[in-house]
């Protein structure tokens, strides 16, 4: 479609070239600035800088989680305002250019493909999940429905934000271990914990794989965990032995 496009115009640009001033450039012009601003829009909702923002402040587990809802609920915020300027600039390019099919066809293919962008990136990341994720989380710690596990703590997998939506230079504020524990669906699961419990697990108790499990059960060090269900948010931790 975009090759019969770009022939049509070449063609009307050589045959009248005050229609093509007056009609095809300013209904392009118009769509794709829509198109830059609403592209504009969603990059900056999705960037590290503004999660930083949201996360200003935030120590216990509570805010954190709220503020990354937060942070999810401005790219919704986005990708609707997004939605809109590709619409409004669309049919204003689709207006300006009605007297050439050429205008009215690329302020129309420019605008779909800003509904797609738009859609992709809305899609791709599942942003409604991530943010019913994160309520649910919210309402668990409100309401001291937390999950609580004995768990022994294996491997250090660093620090990172909540697990979803990745950008670069995000922030870290959990420090992430492996833990295992008997009433696990999965053997091993990743347990975000945030630095306000000041928690480090013994080092030299960790969880040993090259070991039986009933070495581990007497040697390793075991934690008493609560943790909320989705983001496995550690809120409390305490040995056991």
């Amino acid at each position: 479609m975009s090759g019969i496009l770009i022939r049509k115009a070449v063609g009307m640009m050589s045959e009248d070239p005050k229609k093509f001033t007056k009609s095809v450039i300013p209904a392009i012009l118009l769509s794709a600035v829509g198109l830059l601003l609403a592209l504009l829009m969603l990059i900056f909702s999705i960037d590290s800088g503004s999660l930083e923002k949201f996360l200003a402040g935030a120590e216990t587990p509570y805010a954190i989680i709220e503020a990354y809802d937060k942070w999810y609920e401005s790219m919704v915020t986005a990708t609707m305002i997004s939605l809109v300027i590709v619409s409004v600039c669309g049919v204003a390019a689709i207006i300006i250019g009605r007297k050439s099919v050429v205008a009215v066809l690329c302020a129309i293919g420019i605008s779909i493909f800003g509904f797609f962008a738009c859609g992709v990136m809305y899609l791709s990341e599942d942003i409604p999940a991530l943010r019913a994720k994160a309520q649910e989380d919210m309402a668990q710690i409100a309401e001291g429905r937390l999950e609580t596990a004995e768990v022994s703590f294996h491997k250090d997998k660093g620090r990172a934000g909540l697990r979803g939506i990745y950008t670069d230079g995000q922030p870290t504020m959990f420090a992430v271990y492996s833990g295992i524990g008997n009433t696990f669906e999965s053997s091993w699961m990743d347990f975000y914990i945030p630095d306000n419990l000041g928690f480090t697990p013994d080092e030299d108790r960790m969880y040993n794989d090259n070991r039986s499990i009933e070495w581990n059960n007497e040697n390793a060090r075991w934690y008493s965990v609560t943790y909320t269900n989705n983001f496995c948010v550690v809120i409390s931790v305490e040995p056991l032995n």
